[in-house]
């Protein structure tokens, strides 16, 4: 999958986005590409063995997507950062993938959200994640000093909530239920609105002034956390339900 960044170019006319043209929606995302590599080659040093570089799109910034996906942040091996890397229109750290990632892509997540979602249906979506940067594990980012996690995760979420804003996707999905709880407006209520028994499977609330819900993590490491095959299919059938009620299609 290459990346590409459009030529930023005068508006001539044409259909009107709502909210922002497609290319102030590029140009502002395009700034954020930039401002991202100047500071990870900031922190870069001092992340040393655990720099695995970042990853900001999943998807082209399309403008009133059915859905946004917002993750905790991309995974991280030798491969990825060597790709990241790569100089011209195929690094990843210079723009983004041409179609949505989660459609056709053989990993964890993105074959967890094709049992929720035709692929057709994650071909108009997007995605992205709250934290930019890469790392293999979660206990692997931990491992990095806590002034340095803390200033590149505050860097990452101030950019992710302003692409969000400039996307304006008609629903915001979160992956995890402590992201919610971490991304969430203050002033939100969080409610369950699917459960098995006794385990929660997904929350609705507001993040970034977006209507949003939540998903018990679907590609979790440990399998008593993520959804079992039937709960995945409560959680289709919930979507397929939702997406004719408030019409996502």
């Amino acid at each position: 999958m290459y990346y590409i960044f459009p030529e930023i170019s005068r508006r001539k006319g044409g259909r009107k986005m709502t909210f922002w043209s497609m290319n102030a929606v590029e140009s502002t995302i395009r700034n954020i590409y930039l401002e991202t590599a100047t500071f990870y080659d900031q922190i870069r040093p001092r992340m040393g063995a655990h720099a695995f570089g970042f990853k900001i799109l999943y998807g082209p910034p399309l403008v009133n997507a059915p859905i946004a996906f917002v993750g905790i942040n991309p995974g991280g091996s030798l491969i990825d950062k060597i790709k990241g890397e790569r100089i011209g229109e195929f690094g990843e750290h210079g723009g983004w993938p041409p179609e949505c990632e989660y459609a056709d892509s053989n990993w964890k997540l993105a074959r967890a959200l094709q049992n929720v979602f035709k692929p057709s249906f994650l071909k108009e979506c997007t995605g992205l994640n709250a934290n930019f940067f890469r790392s293999p594990s979660e206990d692997s980012w931990k491992s990095l000093p806590h002034d340095l996690r803390r200033m590149a995760e505050n860097f990452s979420a101030v950019r992710a909530q302003k692409i969000l804003s400039v996307l304006a996707p008609r629903l915001v999905v979160i992956i995890g239920f402590g992201l919610m709880d971490k991304l969430r407006d203050r002033s939100s209520t969080i409610t369950n609105v699917l459960e098995n028994r006794e385990r929660i499977l997904i929350r609705s609330g507001t993040v970034f002034g977006f209507r949003s819900l939540a998903l018990r993590h679907l590609s979790a490491s440990r399998i008593t956390v993520r959804p079992s095959p039937d709960e995945m299919i409560m959680i289709r059938d919930y979507f397929m339900q939702y997406r004719t009620t408030i019409k996502l299609d």
